[in-house]
């Protein structure tokens, strides 16, 4: 089989498809699972790429149409039959520009009619769906599906000189146990994040500069805190310009309460991994490693990916590459496998493109799963047991 040729097996018009996706999407519409973890974002009908391997070890690449996505699948159309655990890769357009190319297993292959067949793929690594989103609405901002303001913990900052808004943010996180710490002024937003809070939500109209000059000054800090910018006035070029930045993402007023809870869901990251910390960041101690050493480790970890994130925001590829380079050789003799698959991932990505900007969706994942990992709770009940046994 050619390598280059692309097969369109599904074979329909732009009308044709439009029409049967939106029968689709009617049909889905409020079919939400409260125990989905992961929101799943639309894909407008957006064209893909699939290769799958045939009987003879070749590949064969498939036009698909992109139904939507979430960190840890994509849904698609095909014009064929997939065997359910088949492998498969899927390359989608990010906003730069790029492509990814996400392996996959087939976890779900629906007849529709005709030809036409529902795909479901579970990825092998995590994808950021805003990689692959220019214009998005409030509704997929964020990935949590639902959130439990019950099990919200940890230390939001708030950069903001309008005392209503302070009482907006402080009565979307009353009854919870998340803290809200308040600065008024970019330079006092700089002096409280040596705080370390789990985010930051910052204001962009603050009094002494705009908040896409606090997130540069922040991450030329080497903060790589998760930073929520809010804006008055609807700009979805504004909002690309502070993800460039290093913003994490940015959401425009007027907003509902449940959308700042949504936020503090997906990155806030509290030591008892009780929210926002996926079960995969939550790692088993190493046999040969004691507590207060793993710990100590993580600790580096985290450092290692404050410096990565600095040299992004400076365009340092250099330095960018040395230290992807760094933690994917000491994430790999430690055996810390969630930062050594995303290390990989960035590693791979940044030696192939030789500048930052292509390579930036795996360097960021990179720098947020060095902040993520944490020892699981059986570890540190295991610590507080030995330091118990000591003392008696």
């Amino acid at each position: 089989m050619d390598h280059g040729v692309v097969h369109d097996a599904l074979r329909l018009g732009k009308g044709e498809l439009d029409h049967l996706i939106a029968r689709l999407n009617r049909a889905s519409a409020g079919a939400g699972d409260a125990k989905r973890r992961n929101k799943r974002w639309i894909m407008q009908s957006q064209r893909g790429l699939l290769t799958v391997q045939d009987q003879h070890g070749g590949v064969i690449h498939f036009a698909v149409v992109l139904r939507n996505m979430s960190r840890t699948g994509v849904a698609l159309l095909h014009g064929g039959f997939m065997h359910k655990g088949g492998r498969c890769r899927v390359a989608i357009r990010r906003v730069d520009g790029g492509s990814n190319i996400l392996p996959a297993t087939v976890v779900r292959c629906r007849h529709i009619e005709g030809r036409v067949h529902d795909i479901g793929l579970v990825l092998d690594a995590e994808a950021e769906p805003r990689d692959y989103f220019l214009q998005v609405n409030d509704e997929y901002l964020f990935h949590a599906e639902s959130v439990d303001p019950g099990s919200l913990r940890g230390r939001v900052l708030l950069v903001e000189d309008s005392t209503l808004d302070v009482r907006l943010f402080q009565k979307a996180f009353d009854g919870t146990a998340v803290e809200v710490v308040v600065a008024g002024t970019a330079g006092g937003a700089v002096e409280m994040m040596s705080q370390e809070p789990g985010m930051a939500f910052i204001d962009y109209g603050l009094p002494d500069c705009d908040g896409i000059e606090l997130v540069g000054r922040i991450r030329g800090a080497g903060h790589a805190t998760p930073i929520v910018l809010v804006s008055a006035n609807i700009d979805q070029e504004l909002r690309i310009t502070a993800i460039s930045a290093g913003a994490s993402e940015m959401i425009f007023k007027p907003f509902k309460t449940e959308l700042l809870q949504r936020a503090a869901a997906e990155f806030l990251r509290p030591s008892d991994g009780a929210c926002g910390v996926d079960a995969g960041m939550v790692i088993e101690l190493p046999k040969d490693l004691s507590v207060t050493t793993a710990r100590e480790v993580l600790a580096e970890f985290r450092r290692l990916g404050r410096q990565l994130n600095a040299a992004i925001g400076a365009d340092d590829y250099p330095t960018a590459l040395s230290v992807a380079t760094e933690i994917r050789n000491s994430a790999d003799g430690f055996g810390f496998a969630p930062i050594l698959g995303a290390a990989d991932e960035a590693h791979r990505v940044l030696t192939r493109a030789k500048k930052i900007a292509p390579a930036m969706a795996e360097a960021r994942r990179l720098v947020r799963v060095c902040e993520a990992v944490r020892l699981s709770a059986d570890a540190a009940r295991a610590s507080i047991d030995g330091g118990a046994q000591q003392a008696a």
